[in-house]
């Protein structure tokens, strides 16, 4: 059985959703009155229209921030973990959208880091979400408000702003590389393509879900069944990255953890979510050590920070 939300009174859907069964379909409808330009075009104008492998993290941040705003008037109607796995699924249907990304690497948007392998669970997808705005509120736009006047125009704000981050970090005084941004922070280009000075940018097109009759699961799945789920989300683009060649290894991959493969309840679930983010946050900080010498102090102090204040709470 399944209903469009349209059809959903106001209330919540108590009775309907007693039966294992059931799904929610989100429709995306109204939103074809979007201005000129789709997601893939201006992300595709804002990555220089090349995409290389160190814009993995800020192509993830900018999908994930067009997901949320694909859902944002369907969530007062969704469960906590319905919302987590609609923008999972939309998020990952974005991605298949970003045709000029060669397949094997859009395959690689969605991981963890770029050494797990490991796709974002719907969980870790919505934390992520949820830290991208903060991110931008904390880091990026007290700096950008210092550079902001009437005579310069938002590329040359953001132009400003990474020329003075790269002499910050760099101590030189020369021109920063074009593809410095995606390696010194992940969430840049979100506010470069969302933000206008502090604020959201009212200009920017509307979001357009590219499943316009999208279903999330009434009763949240377990471990096996997110494995199915994936499976066959993902089957048509693995057999088009099987004729891609594969993309270079720079380094050996470091032994990881085993974890189940099935997870049989929420607790699990969670769990492994927490150890997962744990993991990826230690090996920032490994990474960071690397750059003692090169990074200025204070500037590494402040990285090793912004890691620490995303650690789990216990």
């Amino acid at each position: 059985m399944s209903s469009s939300i349209s059809d959903l009174p106001p209330a919540p859907l108590d009775a309907q959703e007693k039966e294992k069964n059931m799904v929610t379909v989100i429709s995306a409808a109204s939103t074809a009155d979007a201005l000129t330009g789709t997601f893939t075009e201006r992300l595709q104008a804002a990555l220089n229209e090349k995409y290389t492998v160190n814009m993995r993290r800020s192509v993830q941040t900018c999908v994930l921030l067009e997901a949320d705003r694909c859902l944002k008037k369907h969530y007062k109607r969704l469960k906590a973990f319905q919302r987590k796995f609609a923008l999972h699924d939309t998020a990952s249907d974005i991605v298949d959208t970003l045709t000029f990304i060669p397949p094997h690497f859009r395959r690689e948007i969605m991981y963890r880091t770029a050494s797990s392998m490991s796709e974002l669970t719907p969980e870790l997808t919505w934390r992520r979400m949820k830290n991208i705005e903060r991110e931008i509120g904390r880091a990026i736009i007290p700096k950008i408000l210092a550079l902001v006047d009437d005579t310069k125009t938002h590329e040359e704000v953001c132009k400003l702003y990474l020329q003075q981050e790269y002499e910050k970090t760099s101590g030189r005084k020369e021109p920063y590389h074009p593809n410095w941004e995606y390696s010194h922070d992940n969430h840049f280009t979100a506010y470069r393509m969302y933000y206008i000075g502090k604020d959201l940018n009212p200009n920017v097109p509307a979001a357009i879900d590219p499943n316009p009759q999208r279903v999330v699961p009434s009763v949240k799945p377990s471990g096996e069944e997110r494995q199915m789920r994936a499976s066959k989300r993902h089957a048509a683009s693995e057999a088009v990255g099987k004729a891609s060649p594969a993309p270079p290894v720079s380094s050996p991959k470091k032994a990881r953890v085993s974890t189940p493969k099935a997870a049989t309840s929420a607790g699990v679930d969670e769990l492994t979510e927490r150890r997962a983010l744990l993991k990826e946050i230690k090996d920032h900080v490994e990474l960071l050590k690397e750059f003692k010498d090169i990074i200025p102090e204070d500037e590494l102090n402040e990285r090793k920070k912004s890691l620490y204040d995303k650690l789990p709470e216990l």
